[in-house]
């Protein structure tokens, strides 16, 4: 489920456990960017709304199963991001990608895509991340005691880009598909959350993208199964 306001995650059904999970995404935005030396460091998703200046739209192709979000800042700002995000559906899976253009005046540093996504501690079952071989499972302990890990892919710490939990009493993986063995670095994991929000922890998936202003960057498909 999508906010029709800005695009905004506010949860994921798991259809073949029958089990609505309550994810949402943090402060509302769906991305995020950051920006080098710039007063205005952060844009993201949360940062438009339909009928603002900083204009929110989305439209829906039935015949290819495609939703595609787009934000676009208002005209004649002088520091300005323009972001598509695409959605595409499957039975098995769906499948997100954002384009971003830069024009902010500065070097776009990270891309945050998903951006932070909230969960509840206590719905939390086991969660998955590849670190070190053959990886590790978090117990719900690990949460409910307000622990944190990061790491970034590739690097000696984690082999794949890759986080996946049995949650709410359903189970949802992401993960980046890089084609053509061209490989995007990231930073993911599990950051506690409680000082913000009591009993809750975020998930976070951090692109290195270092794009010049008037560039673009596309981030690798990140596939929801």
């Amino acid at each position: 489920m999508l906010s029709k306001a800005n695009g905004a995650i506010l949860g994921i059904t798991d259809k073949a456990a029958q089990a609505v999970m309550p994810l949402t995404s943090r402060n509302g935005c769906l991305w995020g960017s950051s920006y080098q030396g710039t007063p205005g460091a952060f844009e993201g998703g949360c940062n438009f709304a339909a009928g603002k200046p900083d204009a929110f739209t989305y439209s829906w192709d039935a015949v290819k199963g495609i939703l595609t979000l787009q934000y676009r800042s208002a005209a004649g700002a002088a520091q300005r991001v323009d972001a598509t995000v695409s959605l595409t559906f499957s039975p098995q899976w769906f499948d997100a990608q954002l384009v971003l253009a830069n024009h902010m005046g500065a070097t776009l540093q990270t891309v945050l895509f998903p951006s932070d996504v909230v969960l509840e501690n206590s719905s939390v079952e086991a969660a998955y991340i590849p670190y070190y071989l053959p990886g590790a499972r978090l117990k719900r302990e690990f949460f409910s005691t307000h622990r944190s890990i990061s790491v970034v892919y590739p690097s000696a710490r984690a082999f794949a880009d890759y986080l996946a939990m049995d949650y709410a009493g359903g189970r949802l993986a992401w993960y980046s598909v890089n084609p053509g063995g061209k490989i995007a670095p990231v930073q993911l994991g599990f950051r506690d959350d409680d000082k913000t929000r009591p009993g809750t922890t975020y998930t976070f998936h951090t692109f290195q993208a270092w794009t010049a202003d008037g560039a673009t960057f596309t981030t690798p498909v990140v596939r929801f199964q």
